[in-house]
């Protein structure tokens, strides 16, 4: 904690103005802070970059919009842009894939419970009660299978998400 307190009054007396005025801290030494503000716009796609960099992200062109890019380079940047948005859908919306996890567990201990009843009440009640297990381990399939088409409905209206997002490949008329 001394050591932070400390540090922090060095600081502060480094970047104070009338330390500097007064000679402690040359001028030569002080650093100018980065302004990540600075951008420059894209002439073919109009993206914004930054301003250390000197080819567009989006589409590779140089500041003067021609393409730095041969046909190989360009093709990896599709690539590498299709799995960046991949990853970006797949960590969107972790409390829905949870939600549909938690169904799908609930759904197999939903459908083991229901085959053990149906088991156990066939070993009490003997023949006698051969159609309740049926009916039993029968309606527990049914509410597995609800519970597993409830999970996987989750997941298709997040991919039907991540689908409506991406550009089209091809433009049809």
């Amino acid at each position: 904690m001394w050591f932070f307190c400390s540090l922090h009054k060095r600081l502060i007396s480094i970047w104070n103005p009338e330390t500097i005025k007064n000679g402690a801290v040359p001028k030569s030494q002080m650093k100018k802070p980065l302004n990540l503000n600075t951008m420059w716009k894209c002439l073919k796609c109009n993206e914004k970059v930054e301003d250390q960099f000197d080819v567009c992200w989006n589409c590779g062109c140089d500041r003067s919009g021609n393409s730095a890019l041969d046909q190989e380079e360009k093709s990896a940047l599709k690539e590498i842009k299709s799995e960046i948005a991949l990853e970006d859908s797949r960590s969107k919306y972790p409390a829905l894939r949870t939600i549909a996890g938690v169904y799908s567990l609930f759904a197999f201990i939903v459908g083991l419970l229901a085959i053990i009843s149906g088991a156990i009440y066939l070993l009490k009640a003997g023949e006698s009660g051969l159609i309740l297990a049926i009916a039993i381990v029968i309606i527990g399939a049914l509410v597995v299978l609800g519970l597993l088409a409830l999970s996987e409905s989750i997941k298709v209206l997040i991919d039907i998400e991540y689908n409506t997002r991406q550009k089209p490949k091809s433009k049809s008329r």
